[in-house]
């Protein structure tokens, strides 16, 4: 103990790797102040997720992870709203991959750093490659108490920029994960639709700058999408259901086209060139 601060240092494992850090308390203004730096070697991103009870979405490794955070606060809750931590994180080869109505989607993550402030929502940034599109992302998941919650939906909010298409989304996932449960509102825009083609995994037949603003849905087996778009000087309203069965999904849609204009559809592989 050195001028009313009490230091240690610790090591520990973690999801099968080396951890090693220095733990600090102390008494600043009358009240109790810890602070904490850890590292921590390569990990197994599924397992660690297992361990957590986060739904096990991530296969790879991380090579390092180094922690930096401090807070003050009589009791744990306090503590955990008070929080002021940075997690970054170095992967080695970490994917996720997924169906959405029904396409697959692939995620690599190149480099990923956590924060945590005082009193804001826990926030993820991170670069990689969505269906080998280069992309660039924000993710924003509720407070640090807010996330120790399980009696609430946890409120998300996502912004993506990849090639010249950019996203925003916002809503709430229901607890426990498990559950397959969403509610998502998000605005899509983009110069030009076709870049939509490799992120989504399927060919469009329209072309042209594009707006789209809708809301996606999931409760367990059940996917609905809702859609308003408008590609160059063209309207269109999409309502999808996607039930996902044993055998092949079932999709039910219905495509309404308000105001359609010849030049925002690609009929052929030969327009592009006519």
């Amino acid at each position: 103990m050195a001028n009313g601060t009490l230091g240690a240092s610790f090591r520990g494992r973690v999801a099968g790797a080396d951890m090693r850090g220095q733990l600090e308390l102390a008494r600043r203004s009358n009240r109790p102040t810890v602070s904490l730096k850890a590292a921590v070697g390569r990990i197994d991103a599924g397992q660690t997720l297992r361990q957590l009870n986060l739904p096990d979405i991530l296969a790879g490794t991380v090579d390092a992870v180094q922690v930096d955070g401090r807070s003050t606060g009589e009791t744990l809750h306090a503590l955990l709203e008070q929080a002021d931590i940075t997690v970054q994180i170095k992967p080695a080869n970490v994917s996720c991959s997924g169906n959405m109505i029904p396409r697959k989607v692939d995620v690599t993550v190149a480099s990923a750093e956590l924060a945590v402030r005082k009193g804001r929502p826990v926030t993820a940034a991170l670069t990689g490659t969505l269906n080998r599109v280069p992309f660039d992302a924000t993710l924003s998941a509720g407070t640090l108490a807010e996330l120790y919650r399980t009696d609430a939906p946890l409120p998300v909010r996502l912004t993506l920029q990849a090639a010249d298409v950019q996203l925003r989304a916002e809503g709430a996932v229901a607890r426990p994960f498990h559950r397959l449960e969403f509610d998502l509102e998000h605005e899509l825009t983009g110069k030009e639709i076709k870049g939509l083609d490799p992120l989504m995994d399927i060919v469009l037949p329209l072309r042209g700058e594009f707006y789209a603003k809708g809301r996606v849905s999931a409760r367990g087996n059940r996917f609905t999408y809702e859609e308003d778009l408008r590609v160059g000087k063209s309207d269109l309203k999409a309502a999808i259901t996607v039930l996902h069965v044993p055998t092949r999904p079932k999709i039910e849609g219905r495509i309404q086209a308000g105001e359609l204009h010849l030049n925002d559809v690609t009929l052929s592989d030969g327009d592009e060139d006519a």
